[in-house]
């Protein structure tokens, strides 16, 4: 990367524009609304908000330094790449060109000639669309902020010249503070996001798996289920299948017997069918007498 300012213009000019824009340059886009978010959240005059403000101001700092290093290391120091790479590089497809190029129009213009509209003293452009009581409403509050509206700017001036000394004044020097154990510690504590994500997974993510693997899985799924479900049902069928084959040895006495055996079954089904029937019947007769009995017996002794 580096010195690709002569051979993409237009990119060089849309990232230089869209770069000013984000960390907040004054009378482009991002100036107006990044600092009515600060110093509505100063506005507030509590722990909170102050807490905010500070916060917002050492992220627009670091918003300006990575966005200026971004400009320093892809366009304006050195080239450090291969010849066959500069050679072959060119810029993007028509189809690109002109999103970008009316977005960088909008960046420019937008906020200066639309931040009184939308969001200036005394506006009623929202009127009740978006409705807030008294207590949450700090856009009059902001107007009487003087030496806090300028800190953001401050803070943005910074960024840059930090990253404009780092990343090209003394490239060499940061370079080797980069190669340093402490750096590295520091850095490799940032990049893993403080590590929330390996003790997440390690205490809670890694947890959930084993439980859900050797309980849910191995104990329910293919054990219980599998036992009383689908493997009971096809050990059934088989075994069945498997005496049905072995049945049908061809020799007629077997096939005589089966017939004399199921003939028997079934008599005997039909017989103790029969007689159970007739218990049945017996049993709901007597309850029948017995219901009738002591009705007569209650209608007498009414009468």
């Amino acid at each position: 990367m580096g010195g690709f300012k002569n051979l993409l213009p237009f990119a060089y000019g849309v990232f230089l524009i869209g770069s000013l824009a984000l960390i907040g340059f004054p009378f482009l886009s991002g100036f107006y609304s990044k600092d009515i978010i600060l110093e509505n959240a100063y506005a507030h005059y509590n722990n909170a908000g102050v807490y905010i403000f500070w916060l917002g101001l050492f992220g627009a700092m670091c918003t300006a330094f990575y966005s200026i290093r971004l400009l320093l290391l892809v366009f304006l120091t050195k080239t450090k790449t291969y010849r066959i790479v500069l050679l072959n590089i060119h810029e993007g497809h028509f189809a690109i060109f002109i999103p970008l190029f009316f977005l960088s129009i909008f960046s420019i213009f937008s906020g200066f000639m639309s931040a009184d509209f939308f969001t200036g003293f005394g506006t009623d452009y929202w009127n009740n669309v978006i409705f807030i009581i008294p207590q949450n409403y700090f856009l009059y509050d902001i107007e009487f902020i003087s030496f806090y509206k300028g800190l953001p700017l401050l803070f943005v001036f910074l960024g840059i010249t930090i990253a404009i000394i780092c990343c090209s004044i003394f490239n060499k020097m940061f370079y080797n503070f980069k190669t340093t154990t402490s750096f590295k510690l520091v850095y490799n504590f940032l990049v893993k996001k403080w590590y929330f994500d390996r003790l997440y997974n390690e205490l809670v993510g890694q947890q959930l798996l084993m439980f859900s693997y050797f309980f849910a899985y191995k104990n329910l799924d293919r054990g219980f289920i599998e036992i009383f479900g689908p493997t009971s049902v096809t050990n059934i069928l088989y075994n069945t299948t498997m005496f049905v084959k072995d049945v049908q040895s061809g020799y007629i006495y077997h096939y005589v017997n089966f017939f004399i055996l199921g003939l028997l079954g079934i008599i005997l089904f039909v017989i103790g069918f029969n007689v159970i029937l007739t218990k049945i019947i017996f049993i709901l007769n007597l309850i029948f007498m017995l219901v009738l009995s002591e009705s007569i017996v209650e209608y007498i002794s009414k009468y």
